[in-house]
């Protein structure tokens, strides 16, 4: 699973550098609007970053109105950050005392790998997220006295989910507007401009719960019981994105993108045999906001996505489960005189 997931990953890198856009130095004429773009993607841009990652899913069995909700509990981290034209290097790290973590949740544990293209033209992001350690949110809805005789809520170590996702869109209005200058500030808005947008998303998703999610309950409910869910979605995507730009450097940006994937896989459960198989329509939701300054050397701004997805898992079991990330960044661009050689490589 794990080589699996690498090799697909390099294979989206390698495609998203072919899929560049050539030097707009030596384009004639540029294909965007100087109007509306100022580009900045062969300067070298360094910042400082916090960010943190978050994930969650929902069971919600319709016959008996019941759900039960888990969460995480990631800690922020901080680190730095290196931009030029398609690549982009980053690395954080944990810093004690700053974890900025609910001390009345366990904390959940991950690895996450992503490699994402912007151009013009046609943006694509893949990533893998590896979470193991949830909270279970609705404690109260179950045990409504849990916190008369405890301080900490349920925390269960060895539930995980994995998912791979791999999602491209293309922007109809690229000569307006930047998709760039709204994810990775290597151009700026100077213009208010926005465009639709129009792609596909596929992900490979799976829940691992040792052993059952609530125990106290757990044979009088059967989907409290899953051991396992895995399945495959693929669909098509659709939506809208706008960034205001407020005296050519401040800008508020917004992005909505709906999806319809159809699914298919399997559940497996603890104490009984019977597996159930997974063919149904779900949909998927993608938010972007995003705010900040973006002058010509110096830029400064915070940053919140989110991926939201829903599915039936059985006849009477619907699942939803989101992925957040926010990250806080400040940084400063550095003019580089570019190379014949660089050049060969879109640098």
């Amino acid at each position: 699973m794990q080589q699996r997931i690498f090799i697909i990953l390099a294979l989206f890198m390698s495609l998203s550098i072919y899929a560049q856009d050539k030097d707009p130095i030596e384009q004639s004429p540029l294909k965007y609007d100087t109007n509306y773009i100022i580009d900045y993607r062969y300067q070298l841009q360094v910042k400082a970053v916090g960010l943190t990652r978050q994930a969650e899913f929902r069971l919600i069995n319709r016959n008996e109105s019941h759900s039960i909700d888990f969460s995480t509990n990631n800690p922020f981290s901080f680190g730095a950050a290196i931009d030029y034209s398609w690549i982009t290097l980053e690395y954080t790290k944990t810093l004690r005392g700053f974890e900025f973590t609910d001390v009345r949740k366990g904390k959940s544990a991950a690895q996450y790998y992503r490699i994402g293209m912007t151009g013009r033209k046609f943006a694509g992001n893949i990533f893998y997220k590896n979470t193991r350690g949830y909270n279970l949110e609705n404690v109260n809805d179950w045990v409504p006295d849990w916190f008369e005789n405890h301080e900490k809520y349920p925390f269960a170590p060895d539930l995980e989910t994995r998912i791979l996702a791999l999602s491209l869109y293309y922007t109809f209005n690229y000569r307006k507007y930047s998709n760039a200058a709204a994810i990775r500030q290597n151009a700026r808005q100077i213009k208010s401009a926005g465009s639709p947008v129009v792609g596909f998303q596929t992900n490979i998703e799976g829940i691992y719960s040792p052993t059952p999610m609530l125990s106290s309950d757990s044979l009088a409910r059967k989907f409290l019981n899953i051991s396992k869910v895995q399945y495959l979605k693929l669909g098509i995507t659709g939506g809208y994105m706008h960034t205001f730009s407020i005296k050519k450097r401040f800008y508020i940006h917004g992005a909505l993108i709906q999806g319809f994937l159809y699914s298919v896989g399997k559940g497996n459960y603890h104490n009984y045999k019977e597996v159930d198989d997974i063919n149904a329509l779900g949909i998927s939701l993608y938010i972007r906001l995003a705010a900040g300054y973006n002058g010509k050397k110096w830029y400064s701004g915070m940053h919140l996505t989110g991926d939201f997805f829903a599915n039936d898992v059985s006849s009477d079991l619907f699942s939803t489960s989101a992925y957040s990330n926010f990250k806080i960044f400040v940084g400063y661009r550095f003019h580089i005189n570019r190379k014949a050689w660089m050049k060969k490589f879109y640098l």
